[in-house]
């Protein structure tokens, strides 16, 4: 539903969510738990997926779902030219905040904005970032197309989705998708919902997304495996850390086996097809 200030409930939610949660997603990309290391890797595997592409120096770069702006500031660092847009005024604060301590204000531009009607023009940026945005959106699709509207023809996109057959949903009874029937079943009888929520994908899901937006994708990586937990309660944090890191290291050597599947989150790179033939050395090709 739209009121008529143009702002779904759904946003509305969305925003309340963030302005409260605000510090905490400052806080989490310095933070020791299980939770905090699988996000800080997310983050470095998306900024070494930018390392491996090679954007041109003056690179102009679009992060819709910004947060509190640390990806922005690294980017800007690198020489790019980065637009930060957020939804909620706090994380807009934080992004201007974050960027003025790192001497990077001239190079990052941080605004309110939806990443459903993005106020760019057509084929406007070298890359766009997406990340930890998806699950928060009411209508994925029409965000991607509109993402990959302000793309220029040729280049990247990166998103990133939380994953519906996350290993530690699979073997949490409360959470599992393999038990999903029986829930809803005892969720009728007794009058109650508690079910896996609708803004998680699997890799399939996500492909069909991305294939939907006219976009191709280049490469999909597994990101995390935790926390763990059992009806709810969360295992001791040095045990869920060496179980994430020891995960992580066996999905890594061998990021096609059937590990890859189970990752907290995925990272999949996607590019703009162009209408014209394109130069087979624009940025790099080649994706290690």
């Amino acid at each position: 539903m739209v009121d008529g200030d143009g702002v779904s409930d759904g946003q509305r939610k969305v925003v309340k969510y963030f302005k409260s949660r605000a510090p905490y997603w400052d806080w989490v990309y310095r933070g020791a738990d299980v939770c905090s290391r699988v996000f800080q890797r997310r983050r470095e595997v998306v900024l070494r997926m930018i390392g491996q592409l090679s954007p041109p120096r003056n690179a102009c770069v679009l992060e819709v779902g910004c947060g509190s702006g640390l990806t922005a500031v690294e980017l800007a660092r690198r020489g790019y030219t980065v637009q930060a847009v957020d939804l909620v005024k706090e994380m807009i604060d934080l992004t201007r905040q974050h960027a003025a301590q790192a001497n990077v204000s001239d190079k990052v531009f941080a605004s309110i904005g939806d990443v459903q009607s993005l106020h760019f023009a057509d084929d406007t940026f070298d890359l766009v970032l997406a990340v930890g945005v998806l699950p928060y959106l009411g209508s994925p699709l029409a965000a991607m197309k509109e993402m990959a509207r302000v793309t220029r023809p040729g280049s990247y996109l990166i998103f990133t989705s939380d994953n519906y057959w996350r290993l530690d949903r699979i073997l949490d009874p409360d959470w599992s998708p393999l038990l999903t029937p029986l829930r809803d079943f005892a969720s009728r009888v007794l009058d109650r919902r508690r079910r896996m929520p609708d803004y998680v994908y699997s890799i399939k899901e996500l492909r069909a997304l991305v294939y939907s937006a006219r976009l191709q994708e280049c490469k999909v990586v597994t990101v995390g495996f935790g926390p763990f937990t059992f009806h709810g309660r969360k295992i001791p944090d040095r045990v869920g850390v060496w179980l994430d890191e020891g995960l992580q290291h066996l999905a890594e050597r061998d990021p096609l086996g059937p590990l890859s599947r189970f990752g907290s989150h995925h990272v999949l790179l996607a590019r703009k097809r162009s209408a014209k033939i394109e130069s087979p050395d624009i940025w790099r090709d080649q994706l290690t």
